[in-house]
């Protein structure tokens, strides 16, 4: 047998002899009396362009069988692009499948199927860590047995979702409940400081600053919290404002600058005032050594939440502060009244 190679797009026609061909590309060729060795041909560049097509023609029809195959389930994200795509775009590919599992996981975790559904959840964020409400959805899950994991599972969303102000607000909340302050103001400062996630936009910027400022008060560190909380130009017009507006007037009472906290209370909307202003007020009242006008500001909390210990203990409290014995005394008396068989507030 003799193999030969030949670049010309055009078969070469032979005398005395028998020929075929496979794909229009190899040629077997015999003499037709048996004489002389078998001849095999091939014609390289035609056989290059019929192996391509060949090939092409295969990977979609195997692309397109596999996309009416995933198509049958209500859950498919995965388009047919996708996945003829997916050699060059295989994280989107990647991404699309594992949107697919976690809307499967949501609808089997609404029927009750809490194994699969935990599981489908879990396998989706590994290929779509960017999807919101599936990291959401699995840290509140893990809220009743794992407040370490629920954290860990929202800080893994960091790098793809913390410009989302939902997804921001959620996991400083988390922060917050699980008094995880000190965790709080190290993931804050990464933040603020491009560290770690992506570019931060104006108004997820604002939302961890505000945050991180209400952590800093907690730890007595005013001056620093202050610095994070920029004013409003003119009157604390939105509930963010407002909420800033109550963090300045809280660390400028620290830091024993009752003056300016009065006047940064006045920006608040105060025919709008809810318990945060009353509590607000309720300190300036403290600063100011003023009676008169913490007995209206406690008497207007308690009147918001009647039934709540919360109140009633600040009030305790702030007659303490006060030095207001006879007052402070009344009021841990009555708090044992309203509330001494309820184990949770003793």
């Amino acid at each position: 047998m003799k193999l030969k190679l030949n670049s010309s797009w055009r078969r070469e026609n032979s005398g005395n002899v028998r020929r075929r061909f496979f794909l229009r590309s190899i040629e077997f060729r015999s003499d037709k009396l048996g004489k002389g060795p078998l001849v095999v041909e091939i014609y390289w560049r035609r056989l290059l362009v019929a192996g391509s097509v060949l090939s092409l023609t295969t990977y979609l029809v195997a692309a397109t069988a596999l996309f009416f195959w995933w198509e049958r389930s209500a859950w498919n994200r995965v388009t047919w692009t996708d996945i003829v795509l997916a050699p060059v775009r295989w994280e989107q590919f990647r991404e699309a499948r594992g949107n697919s599992a976690i809307q499967m996981a949501i609808h089997q975790l609404e029927q009750r199927d809490y194994v699969e559904g935990f599981y489908g959840l879990r396998v989706g964020l590994q290929r779509a860590p960017g999807h919101v409400a599936g990291r959401v959805l699995l840290a509140r899950i893990y809220t009743g047995f794992d407040p370490a994991q629920t954290i860990s599972v929202l800080e893994a969303g960091i790098p793809h979702a913390i410009n989302d102000l939902g997804f921001a607000r959620l996991l400083l909340s988390y922060y917050r409940n699980y008094q995880a302050g000190e965790r709080a103001l190290t993931k804050t400062a990464q933040l603020l400081a491009g560290e770690i996630g992506p570019v931060l936009t104006p108004e997820a910027r604002q939302v961890i600053a505000t945050a991180r400022a209400g952590f800093l008060l907690d730890k007595d560190r005013a001056d620093e919290a202050l610095l994070l909380l920029t004013p409003p130009a003119t009157r604390a017009a939105t509930v963010v404002e407002q909420h800033i507006v109550r963090l300045r007037v809280d660390a400028l009472i620290r830091l024993g600058r009752a003056e300016e906290a009065a006047a940064e209370f006045a920006r608040l909307r105060h025919e709008e005032a809810d318990y945060d202003d009353f509590r607000a007020e309720a300190e300036l009242a403290i600063a100011a050594d003023d009676a008169v006008a913490l007995e209206g500001a406690l008497r207007r909390m308690r009147a918001e939440k009647p039934t709540e210990p919360p109140p009633y203990l600040y009030t305790f409290q702030s007659w303490h502060r006060l030095k207001r014995l006879t007052l402070r005394d009344a009021a841990e008396q009555e708090y044992h009244r309203l509330f001494g068989a309820n184990d949770g507030a003793m």
